[in-house]
């Protein structure tokens, strides 16, 4: 990083400073952009408060955390909106259920962890992830990421704050080059006597590899204030769990300022969003 730095530094007069200022101000834009995603509806903040399964009693010694979050906001419909969405998407439950409380009641059978973190909730965004246990023969976690319009209770999708005619194909790229290496890694591990992999179980990590890549989703991302990351999990069987590929995809400001949607023209509007 020294030497990209002074490299940066010798070729264009600019320190240090100038340059991290530089790459704050170009985050700055990249948020001010996200801000009108929340258009037409208002911009709030959202506020958050956990409920817990009947039955679970977070209070005792030794628990594990069961919360799930509860949305208020000003607009109560947009509240609503949001509650349903996170219901009906993590817990897998349609909406003919009276309330969340009920609906994680009815989830609650067989999970042994349900926990929150909200990532970012400013400039009419809320961004948040949602993660759980369940357990029978052996333990299974998983999480979800959700980022919502404050201003709307809709989803936002990432065709929506990017270029992504442009930012797809570097994506997919990253994604290609993380797989390439953990098939070229699990080739050692086959031939190195000291892992004892088989051909067997070889041929069974490739093909979940394949899986994974084949149903890989653009559109499952989490917003942080200094990052986007998109989220790109490759669930494997037990068996073979600790063989799973290591796939990284988060961009900071000055990876993501080619790709976001502005413009600089005096008439034009800062960021172009386009439906969903």
């Amino acid at each position: 990083m020294f030497y990209i730095y002074s490299l940066v530094t010798e070729c264009t007069g600019m320190d240090e400073q100038k340059i991290l200022i530089i790459r704050m101000g170009k985050w700055a834009i990249f948020l001010s952009c996200l801000f009108l995603i929340a258009q037409p509806g208002k911009a709030q903040e959202v506020e958050v408060t956990s409920i817990h399964p009947k039955g679970h009693y977070p209070e005792e010694k030794n628990i594990r955390p069961m919360n799930f979050p509860q949305v208020s906001l000003e607009d109560s419909v947009v509240a609503q909106r949001i509650n349903e969405q996170l219901v009906q998407n993590f817990l897998d439950l349609d909406s003919t259920f009276a309330n969340t409380q009920q609906a994680l009641n009815e989830w609650y059978e067989n999970k042994d962890f349900l926990d929150y973190e909200i990532t970012y909730n400013q400039q009419g965004l809320f961004s948040i992830i949602l993660s759980a246990e369940g357990c029978g023969c052996y333990c299974s976690s998983w999480s979800e990421p959700y980022v919502f319009s404050t201003g709307t209770g809709e989803q936002v999708e990432l065709h929506q704050i990017m270029d992504t005619n442009e930012f797809y194909p570097h994506l997919n790229d990253l994604v290609d080059r993380r797989y390439t290496f953990a098939r070229m890694t699990l080739k050692l591990y086959l031939t190195d006597t000291l892992v004892g992999m088989d051909s067997s179980d070889y041929n069974w990590v490739l093909r979940s590899y394949e899986s994974c890549e084949e149903y890989f989703n653009t559109d499952r991302f989490i917003l942080y204030p200094d990052r986007l990351e998109v989220y790109a999990p490759c669930d494997m069987p037990h068996a073979i769990r600790s063989y799973g590929p290591l796939v990284d995809l988060s961009f900071g400001s000055y990876e993501l300022s080619p790709y976001l949607k502005y413009r600089t023209g005096p008439d034009s509007p800062l960021f172009i969003l386009s439906e969903p």
